[in-house]
């Protein structure tokens, strides 16, 4: 069995998420792929997100 890739771990979990009533939007899927890359950390992410709506 071939090893799963970045991209399709990505679009099973928002498969999963989809299923479970939350939609992701392209900018959401960027970031998660950033996560997994390594190029951004969580927390760097939540930051980015807590400023976006806060100020």
């Amino acid at each position: 069995m071939a090893p799963v890739t970045i991209d399709r771990a990505i679009e099973n979990a928002v498969a999963s998420t989809n299923m479970e009533g939350f939609h992701l939007g392209k900018e959401q899927k960027e970031l998660i792929k950033q996560i997994a890359l390594g190029k951004v950390t969580l927390e760097e992410v939540v930051e980015k997100i807590k400023q976006k709506y806060n100020g």
